[in-house]
Formats: structure tokens, sequence, C-alpha cells
């Protein structure tokens, strides 16, 4: 696990009570005798289309037989920066062999509009859609597939049951030291970045991180899912779990019932 046996130490000594939002850290820090409730994810209450997946095809003219596909290279620079480029060099060999593609971007709020502009420019043979962030939530919904960097966005699209591929590429020591402290802490694992096969303990959306990220790898991983229904169908079931492990709606209140009574027994208990 990420958090790190040190973390956990630290945190049990200065932690009244944990309100765990995923259910492996809550199983990790009750091994450091943290009191942990665990309340779900604040995704769940978040997550919701404002349209019918068929409502919005329609209104943004997107046909029943077009696949739509979304790229999210991240809400950082330097991430949209490594990460698009090779997104959309697959999307434009994919393409090349296959009619009847939509390619969607919502832009984050931090990234400016012109170096997602700048980027696409270098593309001009592939046509990209550009989409307002307020749109995520759609799109997610729509969409036949998602080319994502890892993030909590994989996990709003695991809550909309769209089939992804999970990508990242960091420094090449942040990679080494992360893989290391993976090693020490999840031995004879494989090793994952995505919230959804962290929350599966097993890899259910496949992920392309550093070396293993290039154009081809990433254009063949598309092919795979857009060639085999039966692949999108599997894994659109895995996903369907997830919602049910993160818990039903109601988190915030959840988290508030804890602060009342943890308060209410601090008030409560004797002075020393």
């Amino acid at each position: 696990l990420a958090y790190g046996k040190g973390r956990a130490r630290r945190l049990a000594r200065c932690v009244t009570h944990l309100a765990s939002v995923l259910p492996y850290e809550a199983d990790f820090y009750r091994g450091f005798n943290v009191k942990v409730t665990y309340v779900g994810h604040p995704l769940v209450d978040r997550v919701k289309p404002r349209q019918k997946p068929e409502e919005w095809r329609a209104t943004n003219g997107v046909s029943p037989e077009e696949k739509v596909i979304l790229l999210m290279p991240g809400s950082r620079k330097q991430e949209v920066q490594t990460l698009l480029p090779i997104m959309l060099a697959a999307a434009a060999e994919v393409a090349a062999e296959q009619e009847g593609l939509r390619f969607m971007l919502p832009v984050a709020p931090t990234i400016e509009v012109g170096l997602i502009r700048s980027i696409l420019a270098s593309y001009p043979g592939l046509s990209v859609e550009t989409k307002d962030r307020a749109e995520t939530y759609d799109l997610m919904a729509v969409a036949d597939l998602g080319l994502l960097a890892s993030g909590t966005a994989a996990l709003e699209a695991a809550l909309l049951e769209l089939p992804i591929i999970v990508t990242y590429r960091v420094a090449k020591v942040s990679a080494f030291l992360y893989q290391a402290l993976m090693n020490k802490e999840r031995r004879n694992q494989p090793l994952m970045v995505s919230l959804p096969n962290f929350i599966k303990g097993r890899i259910v959306v496949p992920e392309l991180l550093q070396d293993e990220l290039t154009p081809t790898r990433l254009a063949a991983e598309i092919r795979s899912f857009l060639t085999k229904p039966e692949r999108m169908k599997t894994v659109r079931q895995e996903l369907h779990g997830i919602g049910e492990i993160l818990g039903p709606p109601g988190v915030m209140a959840r988290v508030a019932t804890i602060v009342r009574e943890e308060a209410a027994r601090k008030s409560t208990a004797p002075s020393k």
C-alpha cells in the first residue's frame, strides 16, 4: 500500500477516529490500532450525469452506431504534455483503420485551452472535439471507451461503468521509488496504480505505465476493446461491483455523525 507503515504509525499516535473512503485503506490502518470507520467515497454522491446517454447523443449529434472514445490526459500541465501526444498518436492510428469513431476531450479547468489546441494542431488529420469539464460525467456515461491518466478520473469512470485504459508516466527516479515501496508493502501482488484495480485487488482495467506506454501499445489496447465486445461487457460487469463496494450515498452525513459522536465523547470525558 502506497501510504507506508511509517505514516500509519504516526497517524495512530495523533488521530482519534479515521473516516476511511476506501475499503483497503481501512483494513490497512486497522492493522496499526487506528480506530477506523469505512464511510464510503464522496464520489458516490457526486458522480451523476445530467442527461441520459441517448439524450446526450441526440443533443450532440452522435448516432447510436458511432463509438465515443474519451480522452482525459490529466489536470496538470505536465501530465497533459506527456500523455496527450501519446493518446492522440494512438487515436490517429486507430482512426485511420476504422470509421465511426468520435474522440472527445473534456478540458480540465486547471489546463489552458491554448495548450490543448497547440498539441491537437500536431495531429491535423485527427478530429478531436474539446468539451467543457462540466460535461465529464455525461461523457463518461455515454462513452464506449476512455483513455485516462491515473487518478480520480479513473474512479469516476469506474462508478459509471466505463471501460478504461489507464495511462501514466513519471520521472524514472519517481517510478523506481514507487515500485520499490510497492514491492515492499505488497509482495507477490501485481504492480497497480489505478484506484479501480486497487479496490478490486487485481487488474480489472489495463494499465500502461512508463516505458510500456507507447502509441503502438495504446492503439493495440484500443483495438482490443473495439473488436471484442465481450471484453467491453466483462469490464463493465467488473466495474459495476465497484459502486457497491464504495457504499451507498450519504457519505458526508456519515462523516458528520462520526464527528458529532467523537465531539460528544470528548466533552463528556472526565478531565485529567
